[in-house]
């Protein structure tokens, strides 16, 4: 099986526009093995079906808000510092207000994730530091 056989067998196309991904998924970001190592799939996505390679510095996002396509006509190419939660999406107050509710504890990291627009993932980093130091 050649390389776009392998990835075609890792989405599906259920409403005729977002190729929805079930292959691995890292971090809310789905992944492709290419010589035993994951690459964002979005990346192999554009470049089997583009021809366009992601600059250094740079990530492939979903444009659509669903974080689980690997559509290239619904990716875009953005700087590395912006792509932390979809497109960038969460500003400095947005932290500080996670932050406010997290010390508060009354809301799961689900709840706030789902309030945000981002993943339950991207709380946690948050939370602990990982992300938006």
């Amino acid at each position: 099986m050649n390389l776009q056989e392998r990835f075609e067998s890792k989405f599906s196309i259920p409403n005729n526009s977002c190729w929805v991904w079930h292959g691995y998924i890292d971090n809310g970001v789905p992944m492709f093995p290419v010589k035993r190592r994951y690459r964002s799939a979005r990346q192999i996505a554009l470049q089997i079906y583009t021809g366009t390679s992601v600059p250094a510095g740079h990530v492939a996002c979903a444009k659509c808000g669903n974080s689980l396509c690997v559509n290239p006509d619904h990716t875009e190419i953005v700087p590395r510092s912006c792509s932390w939660g979809p497109h960038g999406k969460l500003t400095t107050q947005d932290v500080s207000e996670i932050r406010e509710l997290l010390a508060k504890g009354n809301l799961t990291h689900r709840e706030i994730a789902e309030h945000f627009g981002v993943s339950r993932v991207t709380v946690t980093h948050i939370n602990t530091g990982r992300n938006w130091k």
